[in-house]
């Protein structure tokens, strides 16, 4: 959801699309959530003080705990491998602020880039007045694929009897000489460039699943005395990678999800410390749950209280 609010408040080309969510929703997220029910139970579930009968099996500090530093966690990972990637394809992260709804002049498929030129390349321009044939930048599909947005991208106006042409984005370095199987073209500079973003924004969030899951094995026990026994969550968590895996290297799933074949280092690699951090958080949480007293009246501590779902 963050995305979207993101998108309709800030403007910026969607980090995620629909598509995509219905891939975490029913594939990398579904066995996973399956695989703890083949949990074995924790050592001292025996020795706990049953719940009260008034407690819900959902609860504020369950939800707190989904919601609050776990999913912002996993979001703020993406949204840094998105900021990333679109860094390293000539996109500035601060730029692309508003710029979700920008228009542009399709310059023809012959013209090359000249930053030196009063039409940067783009030989459809006049300098006897402004165009109004322009379109919004198709961010989502492969429409624009092709157009170089550094002379496409412009904002036109009338200086006297000349119109003047600058660009609307203050665009950066390419740092990866990446080829489109799309558009055959590079990446850099192009809507193309964004789609690698969406898609390092999708990895980094199932590389957040993927500790998540670690976390969300016990609710006081450690990690490291639960063990990683559960078979069936190691399938589980095998398939999720499998499955992004595919979403990036066969084609086909490309065309249908809008994926691409980001390289290692793009390949939600930003989102992993963010990922760990999550999970050293929960074994921090459990850490004090487990270790601090309860009151001279037998109560739990505060924070127990507060911390344990």
């Amino acid at each position: 959801m963050l995305p979207f609010v993101g998108f309709i408040i800030l403007q910026f080309p969607l980090p995620v699309t629909t598509v995509i969510v219905l891939y975490i929703s029913i594939g990398t997220d579904l066995i996973p959530a399956i695989s703890f029910a083949y949990e074995l139970g924790e050592i001292d579930i025996m020795t706990r003080r049953p719940r009260s009968k008034e407690d819900h099996l959902v609860t504020i500090t369950l939800m707190a705990q989904a919601y609050g530093y776990m999913g912002w966690t996993q979001f703020w990972g993406g949204m840094f491998a998105y900021y990333v990637v679109a860094n390293d394809f000539g996109f500035l992260p601060a730029d692309l602020q508003f710029k979700a709804n920008e228009t542009i002049l399709i310059p023809k498929e012959s013209d090359i880039y000249n930053p030196t030129a009063w039409n940067f390349g783009n030989s459809n321009l006049s300098r006897d007045s402004c165009p109004t044939d322009t379109v919004i930048i198709d961010w989502i599909y492969t429409k624009h694929a092709w157009v170089d947005l550094r002379m496409a991208a412009l904002k036109c106006q009338m200086n006297g009897n000349v119109a003047e042409y600058s660009q609307t984005f203050n665009f950066g370095t390419c740092n990866v000489q990446q080829i489109s199987p799309f558009s055959n073209r590079p990446a850099c500079f192009t809507t193309e460039g964004t789609k690698y973003s969406q898609s390092a924004y999708f990895y980094g969030v199932v590389i957040g699943q993927l500790f998540n899951a670690m976390a969300c094995k016990t609710r006081k026990l450690s990690l490291f005395t639960q063990g990683i026994t559960n078979t069936f969550m190691l399938f589980s968590l095998t398939t999720e990678i499998m499955l992004i895996l595919v979403a990036a290297y066969f084609q086909p799933f490309n065309t249908a999800f809008g994926t691409r074949d980001n390289i290692y280092m793009h390949f939600g690699t930003p989102a992993i410390p963010l990922a760990m951090c999550q999970l050293l958080i929960d074994e921090i949480r459990k850490y004090f749950i487990r270790n601090l007293k309860p009151n001279k009246y037998g109560k739990p501590h505060w924070f127990t209280r507060a911390a344990l779902w």
